[in-house]
C-alpha cells in the first residue's frame, strides 16, 4: 500500500491509500490478471489518534478474471 494523503481537520484524520500491486490472481481459477474492471473505495473506522477520531480510506480494485473472454 502507499500513502496517497493525510488529511487532518477539527472532525478528525483521514488516510488515503492505495495498492502497489499491478496484478492479482483470481481467487477461483487463480491465474494472473493485469485487467482491472473497476476501483472504489473502502472506509474503515480506526483507533483515535492524538484523541481525533481516524478513519483509513483504502481505493481497492477489481480486476477481470484471465479465463473469463
Amino acid at each position: 500500500m502507499a500513502i496517497d494523503s493525510i488529511d487532518v481537520t477539527a472532525g478528525g484524520i483521514r488516510i488515503r491509500a492505495s495498492p502497489l500491486a499491478q496484478s492479482a490472481s483470481c481467487p477461483a481459477c487463480e491465474g494472473l490478471s493485469w485487467r482491472i474492471h473497476s476501483r472504489y473505495d473502502r472506509t474503515l473506522a480506526d483507533a483515535s489518534i492524538g484523541n481525533r477520531p481516524s478513519r483509513l480510506v483504502l481505493r481497492v480494485r477489481r480486476f477481470l478474471c484471465p479465463s473469463v473472454g
